[in-house]
C-alpha cells in the first residue's frame, strides 16, 4: 500500500546576528522575521517562550539565542541569534600640562583603548605634539570596536618672563658694580653668582654675567 509521510517544510525564521553592545548599555528585546516565533536559550530542546528575551549587557562576551517559527502547526528548525557584550574603555587623555609662550610644543599622551581620536584637527593617534598659544582643551575619544569614551586634557600657556640683566657698566679697577635683574619672580646668575636679582661684582677686567629669569616656570636669559 502506499504511505503519506507527515514532512515538515518550516524554514528558521531571518535575524540580524550578531547584535553587539556596550558593556553597561540599555539592550532591547532580540528581533526576528517569522510566523508564531518560540525562544530558546538551547539550540535543541528545551520549552520555546512566545515572549523574545531581553539580553543581559552587565557582563562581557558572548551569548547565544535561538528563535523557531511556526507554520502549519509544523515548528521549523532554529535559528541562532548571537549577542555580543564588549567592554568599554576607559579614556584617559593625559596630565592638564603648562606650556611656556614661544616654547614649541608639548605631548599629549593618550591611554586606555584601542584607537584613538583627538578633536582640533589633530586626527588619530595616542600620542601628539601641539603648540597652543593660548589655553586649549583637548578631547580625545578612546575607542574598542563600537564602545567608546571621551576625555580631557588642559593645556596652558603661561607668559614668557623678559629678563633683564640690568644696564652695562663701566668702573675702575679694583671697583665693585651692583647688578639688578628684573622681569621674573628668581634669579640665577653665572660666573658662581648663585641666585638672587642683586648682586655685587669685582671684575679684573671686562666681564659679562648672564642671568636666567624664572617666572611661573617660565625663563629667559639676558647679558
Amino acid at each position: 500500500g502506499f504511505m503519506a509521510s507527515n514532512l515538515c517544510c518550516t524554514e528558521a525564521p531571518t535575524s540580524t546576528t550578531p547584535v553587539n553592545y556596550c558593556l553597561g548599555e540599555a539592550s532591547a528585546p532580540l528581533t526576528a522575521t517569522g510566523t508564531s516565533l518560540l525562544w530558546y536559550t538551547v539550540p535543541t530542546g528545551g520549552v520555546g517562550s512566545s515572549t523574545a528575551p531581553t539580553p543581559s549587557t552587565a557582563a562581557v562576551g558572548t551569548t547565544n539565542y535561538y528563535v523557531s517559527q511556526t507554520l502549519g502547526g509544523c515548528e521549523g528548525p532554529r535559528e541562532t541569534i548571537a549577542v555580543i557584550v564588549n567592554d568599554v574603555p576607559t579614556a584617559n587623555a593625559g596630565t592638564n600640562d603648562a606650556l611656556c609662550a614661544g616654547q614649541t610644543t608639548v605631548t599629549l599622551n593618550a591611554s586606555g583603548g584601542g584607537t584613538y581620536t583627538w578633536d582640533n584637527g589633530l586626527g588619530t593617534g595616542a600620542s601628539k605634539s601641539v603648540s597652543p598659544t593660548s589655553q586649549t582643551d583637548y578631547v580625545v575619544t578612546v575607542a574598542m570596536g563600537s564602545c567608546t569614551d571621551m576625555d580631557t586634557v588642559r593645556i596652558n600657556v603661561t607668559p614668557k618672563p623678559t629678563a633683564s640683566a640690568g644696564s652695562e657698566q663701566t668702573i675702575c679697577l679694583n671697583q665693585s658694580a651692583n647688578l639688578l635683574a628684573s622681569g621674573g619672580t628668581s634669579y640665577v646668575w653665572d660666573n658662581g653668582l648663585g641666585a638672587g636679582a642683586s648682586k655685587s661684582v669685582t671684575p679684573l677686567d671686562t666681564t659679562t654675567y648672564r642671568v636666567i629669569v624664572t617666572d611661573n616656570a617660565c625663563s629667559d636669559t639676558d647679558y
